[in-house]
């Protein structure tokens, strides 16, 4: 396994509490309206430059539910995106739209499910992956982040610019067994 893999957990549990299930990975974005964006990941309360892409792998079950499905739909893998514009020059950088596009249909994947959501002022989004299927392989989740720029000369009124960044790309996995 690699630095960017991150292992979503299965569930501990006894008889009074479930824990676990819950994986977070937090990036942090630096568009470019010419250049590739640079990614950073946050790594011992520090972040440092993402290089490759991340493969995330939902454990097997360790407490026997009732069901694959069922732990399917509680664990989780949330990677949550902050935009910094602040290398830029002057002016406003948000996600646009929904933040995201994902390239050829990834996102309807019938192996797991995918959500994405941003905050007020539109500079943290969050992509959710949950209900993973046992897979034979790695399941690509392809896409490009999507940013809007309005420089400080056109506050008020003027046009505004839309950018996407280069195609990262996230690997999902269940192992089979």
């Amino acid at each position: 396994m690699s630095e960017n893999t991150i292992i979503v957990p299965a569930f501990n549990a006894n008889t009074s509490t479930v824990e676990g299930g819950i994986a977070i990975v937090c990036l942090k974005v630096t568009p470019h309206k010419t250049a590739d964006w640079q990614t950073q990941i946050l790594r011992n309360n520090e972040f440092q430059p993402l290089d490759g892409e991340l493969e995330v792998i939902f454990a097997a079950d360790n407490v026997q539910f009732p069901t694959l499905n069922l732990l399917a739909e509680m664990q989780t893998f949330k990677l949550l995106v902050l935009l910094d514009g602040s290398a830029q020059e002057p002016g406003i950088w948000q996600f646009y739209d929904k933040g995201v596009y994902f390239e050829n249909n990834t996102a309807n994947n019938p192996d797991f499910a995918v959500t994405t959501a941003l905050n007020d002022d539109s500079t943290c989004l969050t992509i959710t992956v949950s209900q993973v299927k046992e897979t034979s392989n790695e399941l690509p989740l392809a896409f490009r982040y999507l940013a809007s720029f309005l420089p400080e000369s056109s506050l008020g009124g003027g046009q505004l610019g839309l950018y996407y960044s280069q195609d990262p790309s996230i690997k999902i996995q269940r192992p089979q067994g």
